[in-house]
């Protein structure tokens, strides 16, 4: 007896189903992900839907009293990780850190096969930092990078750009509450399946900006409040 092949589309729709539910937490009005980082990343792997991914501490819950626009975008993302010490602690989830959760998904990525693009950082930067986190990651494939200033104020180039690269994850470093606004304005007309926002994107060493804790050449800052005042968006 014979069978016909299946259709790409119903395997797609298969894996979908299949994709692990992860469970939330309520708070400050936020759904907070209650699932350990592997948990998440093994989420991010199987899932077909586009999903804005952020992460929220104790600085981004402050900011965004203050900033409607910041807040507006936390409520519409897909996955928010709770961060930093407090919010964890008072939610009672497991911990996530950007420089410890974005090697964990850089690698499963790079095994997947899937493509990555960089936004952020002055000029030059985002370069560098995908040069090291490719030389860092075996199979690691970043397929484009724009600067955090040129590359967001020409935003209509930056998507053509991401989308012609056949990206299926976007990291958007720009700082916060940068990172989460860009992404929550853009995202709609990416092809990206994956978009993130994270501190921004930093080179240790090029005398851009103060160290921070690293992640294997990419350099992030650890959220919203470590951000020097004034600094503005990368």
């Amino acid at each position: 007896m014979s069978f016909a092949p299946l259709s790409p589309d119903f395997i797609r729709a298969l894996c979908a189903a299949a994709a692990p539910t992860l469970p939330r937490v309520r708070l400050f009005g936020l759904d907070l992900v209650n699932a350990s980082p592997a948990m998440v990343v093994d989420a991010l792997m199987v899932v077909q839907q586009p999903q804005r991914l952020t992460f929220f501490n104790a600085d981004c819950a402050n900011l965004a009293l203050c900033d409607g626009e910041y807040r507006a975008a936390l409520t519409s993302a897909d996955l928010i990780l709770p961060g930093g010490r407090c919010v964890p602690l008072a939610a009672r989830v497991a911990r996530h850190s950007g420089p410890a959760f974005l090697p964990r998904l850089l690698a499963r990525a790079a095994r997947a096969g899937r493509k990555v693009f960089l936004v952020g950082g002055p000029p030059g930067v985002a370069e560098r930092v995908a040069n090291r986190l490719c030389l860092a990651i075996p199979g690691l494939r970043i397929v484009g990078t724009r600067d955090g200033l040129g590359g967001i104020e020409n935003e209509t180039e930056t998507v053509a750009a991401i989308n012609a690269s056949g990206a299926d994850i976007v990291i958007a470093g720009l700082g916060l509450p940068h990172s989460d606004v860009w992404l929550a304005d853009v995202s709609p007309r990416l092809t990206a399946r994956l978009t993130l926002a994270t501190g921004p994107l930093r080179d240790v060493g090029s005398g851009h900006m103060r160290r921070t804790p690293r992640l294997r050449g990419l350099t992030l800052a650890p959220q919203a409040g470590m951000a020097a005042p004034g600094a503005g968006r990368f």
